[in-house]
């Protein structure tokens, strides 16, 4: 007989955890420090064709640690901006003013994330138009785009610039130094180079870029300083954004009793994990909306005994753990229901 439990993740004791430490890196002085060696989003450097920027972080487990990330999951981090980028001022020449036409500077941006032994990019140069002594950390580049929306343009707005991270978020060991890379291509459209929150004054340099300063249509990523990719400037500083990363999940264990189906508040910036004990059929999460209708399904083969599954923004519904028979047929495992 087909059983379905209605399971809440923080309702099953010890047999679910919620581990969420989220941390937000580096103190904001409160004084812009403007400029694009200073920001991750550069993106009024030279013509409407020169369109591209790759830059490198450094994060020493030190800082994070003290600033209270744990060891685990980063499902998401973000930059906070304070500007916007629209790009058109209109006749008087003044943003922010009410003839601001309507074009974006909408770009596209992979990140990537990576475990490093690195502690410092070298002595900090403003700009330099030949290779610096220290190269990217070079797993990191060669690494995939781990952020969601990676190939969704968009434009910096005023506030928290999020980047979601893929299923299984980036692990980090709470051991190693952590770098994070952004790199993105932009339209056409010259923008403002907004400006972010921004640590100052570190001991060590923490941020290494390469910016396009004449017309090179191609993605960041792909840039380098040794040799020098053709059109482009590079240098290092001793700033870096302030950082915000999310590291925690909600997590269910399929399966378990619960004496009374609960619902769980709404964590629309977390990803829900589920994990079964017996994995000997093919099985699978499916995300249903708040009417009852899939939208979303994710199936993993036998054997697989953990699914991770980022909540969509605003998501009422239900994520539904099925098991496939041998008929082929889906039998309910159980569910986590999410309500605003």
């Amino acid at each position: 007989m087909q059983r379905s439990i209605t399971l809440c993740a923080v309702m099953l004791f010890t047999a679910v955890s919620w581990a969420q430490c989220p941390a937000t890196v580096g103190t904001y002085d409160g004084t812009p420090e403007l400029g694009n060696a200073h920001t991750p989003f550069a993106t009024n450097t030279g013509m409407s064709t020169a369109r591209g920027q790759r830059v490198q972080y450094i994060y020493p487990a030190s800082e994070l640690l003290a600033a209270g990330l744990c060891a685990g999951a980063i499902t998401d981090l973000a930059f906070k901006a304070l500007q916007t980028d629209v790009s058109d001022p209109g006749p008087d020449g003044v943003l922010g003013t009410i003839d601001d036409g309507p074009l974006r500077c909408d770009m596209v941006t992979e990140v990537r994330m990576g475990h490093t032994a690195l502690a410092d990019f070298g002595a900090a140069v403003s700009s330099s138009s030949s290779p610096l002594s220290v190269d990217w950390e070079a797993s990191v580049g060669a690494g995939p785009a781990v952020n969601v929306n990676w190939s969704l343009p968009f434009t910096v707005q005023t506030g928290w610039v999020e980047f979601p991270l893929m299923v299984n978020g980036f692990v980090w060991d709470g051991v190693n130094n952590l770098v994070i890379e952004v790199a993105w291509l932009r339209n056409a459209v010259v923008g403002l180079s907004p400006a972010v929150e921004l640590q100052e004054g570190l001991a060590y340099t923490a941020t290494k870029w390469v910016q396009a300063v004449m017309p090179n249509l191609n993605h960041g990523n792909t840039y380098q300083d040794n040799p020098l990719t053709i059109n482009t400037q590079t240098g290092t500083t001793t700033t870096r954004p302030v950082t915000r990363f999310n590291n925690g999940s909600l997590s269910a264990v399929v399966g378990a009793p619960s004496a009374i189906p609960q619902v769980c508040a709404d964590e629309a910036d977390r990803a829900v994990v589920i994990t079964r004990a017996e994995a000997d059929q093919d099985w699978g999460v499916d995300l249903l909306d708040a009417a009852g209708r899939l939208i979303a399904t994710e199936r993993m083969a036998s054997g697989t005994t953990a699914l991770r599954i980022p909540m969509p923004a605003g998501h009422t519904g239900v994520v539904v753990a099925t098991a496939t028979d041998a008929s082929g047929a889906r039998t309910t495992l159980g569910r986590v229901v999410f309500v605003r």
